[in-house]
């Protein structure tokens, strides 16, 4: 899985997405890897769009979904 850097977040370091099985992955600043299972690909867009506080915009939606620590 390549993670896309996100450089305008304070708490989200990168993020990436898995299409075949609707997978979120989010790596954030204090180390911790999460997977979040059956997040829509908007989420994920949302997330890697570029936009400020991009984790403060999406992480209630975001959180709503099953996920696992994976690092």
């Amino acid at each position: 899985m390549n993670l896309i850097p996100i450089p305008q977040s304070t708490n989200v370091r990168a993020a990436g997405y898995d299409g075949s099985s609707s997978t979120l992955y989010v790596q954030f600043h204090n180390g911790g890897t999460y997977e979040y299972y059956g997040v829509p690909r908007s989420l994920f867009h949302e997330l890697t769009d570029g936009m400020p506080h991009p984790w403060t915009r999406t992480n209630q939606r975001i959180r709503q979904y099953q996920y696992n620590k994976i690092g």
